[in-house]
């Protein structure tokens, strides 16, 4: 059923809600200050203001401090770029002072063994004359009574008779203190003339008597290198004791390794460049292309001497580096990273090997090398002792117990060669020839 309009527009009147004009609408606004919704709007207004007072603060405050910052990372740059520069200057005076201790290190090993040599040669001429002075008196005791030739006693000779050299002062006084000697002239003439005979057949019997060498003096402790007396202790890593190994790896090192000094060269580099001028010069005289005489022999052998080198470079599981402490191990000419010594090296642990020790040869080596270093104290030089160690005692008397033959002789009691180059090639055969080159010396 169908509702007619006048009833639904009169429930509309009923039910509809009567507004206000927008002037009045306003004036409620002012007048209900409790209402909820304009409170809000208020608060809300008042918290931006705020907020937006922060942020301009705040900002302002951050804009200062990146300034600052801003400076301050212009002034260290430039602090860094100095410092880096100063330190590239102290880099390169590291470098060059450390270059030049160890040409001072090498003069001073220079100065030592010259110094030894000398003393040496000393010790050798006062030994030999006082065997000679043991021998004669030996020899006069031992003939018969009757045949027997002394020497006239002092007792003979007249006090005032001075000694050609003595100097005027001494002459007053008494040439032995304590005895009273005979001034008479028949005594005197007497002893005169026997003295003749007798410095003569001294001087005969001294020098006609066969050379003794003299015997090797046994360095440091005279008991022989077995595991029982070793004394080398490590921690796993580094040795510990003794102070001549203190430090060293245990491991071999290589140019990568900490332990590695920078102004140490790679020792199979110098060793590759040497052979091959070796093998240049055999070829040369092979080929007949050189002008000075050479000896075939002589280049053959330094050849082979290289490849060994190399080899035992290769294999063996300690580098000559870590045979004893940084402050024993120098570079350049007369160390040991000199061709010869190195091949010294190299033959001395395989012959170690070969006579089948209870120790590690580069122990049996290193322990040897510290009683030689206890016993001649700073004079003591690394890379000559590697190029003599053949002739050592106690390596001597390990090649005679294991049944190797020792040939040739120390180096001390070889004939000195004092003719030059020239009055050599003149003299004697091509063969005989010396190389004269600077690699053939090496």
């Amino acid at each position: 059923m169908e509702r007619r309009p006048e009833s639904i527009n009169a429930d509309l009147e009923e039910h509809s809600v009567s507004t206000l004009p927008l002037s009045q609408r306003a004036e409620m606004w002012d007048i209900a200050k409790d209402d909820p919704w304009r409170k809000n709007a208020v608060k809300r207004q008042e918290e931006f203001a705020q907020h937006s007072q922060r942020w301009s603060h705040d900002r302002s405050s951050i804009i200062t401090h990146m300034r600052g910052t801003e400076a301050e990372i212009r002034d260290l740059g430039k602090k860094e770029e100095k410092l880096s520069r100063e330190l590239a200057a102290v880099r390169s005076r590291a470098v060059l002072v450390n270059e030049t201790y160890n040409q001072e290190a090498q003069r001073l090993n220079n100065i030592d063994a010259q110094h030894n040599d000398l003393m040496l040669r000393q010790c050798r001429n006062q030994d030999g004359v006082h065997e000679r002075q043991l021998a004669l008196s030996k020899f006069i005791e031992k003939r018969p009574a009757e045949s027997q030739l002394k020497l006239p006693s002092l007792t003979n000779i007249p006090a005032r008779i001075p000694p050609a050299l003595e100097p005027p002062r001494s002459r007053s006084h008494p040439i032995t203190p304590g005895q009273r000697l005979d001034p008479s002239p028949s005594s005197t003439a007497a002893g005169l003339k026997a003295l003749p005979t007798a410095a003569q057949e001294a001087s005969v019997k001294a020098y006609t008597s066969p050379y003794r060498p003299l015997q090797a003096h046994m360095s440091g402790n005279s008991s022989p290198i077995t595991k029982d007396t070793l004394i080398l202790r490590h921690d796993g890593s580094v040795y510990t004791y003794p102070k001549c190994i203190e430090g060293v790896p245990v491991e071999k090192i290589t140019p990568s390794h900490p332990y590695w000094e920078p102004t140490w060269p790679d020792l199979r580099t110098l060793v590759e460049r040497d052979l091959r001028v070796h093998e240049m010069n055999r070829s040369a005289k092979k080929a007949g292309i050189r002008d000075e005489v050479v000896r075939t022999y002589h280049y053959d052998h330094k050849v082979t001497q290289g490849k060994r080198i190399l080899k035992f470079l290769e294999q063996d599981k300690t580098s000559p580096y870590q045979l004893l402490s940084k402050r024993f191990i120098g570079v350049g000419h007369g160390t040991i990273t000199n061709y010869n010594t190195l091949y010294r090296l190299c033959e001395t642990l395989e012959s170690l090997a070969d006579y089948k020790t209870d120790v590690k040869p580069v122990d049996w080596l290193r322990q040897r090398l510290h009683e030689l270093a206890e016993g001649q104290g700073t004079s003591f030089n690394l890379a000559k002792t590697i190029r003599d160690f053949y002739n050592d005692p106690k390596l001597a008397a390990l090649r005679q117990k294991a049944g190797f033959k020792t040939f040739g002789r120390p180096k001390s009691q070889r004939p000195r060669q004092c003719r030059s180059f020239g009055a050599a090639q003149e003299s004697q055969p091509v063969r005989h020839a010396k190389p004269t080159s600077q690699a053939d010396r090496r």
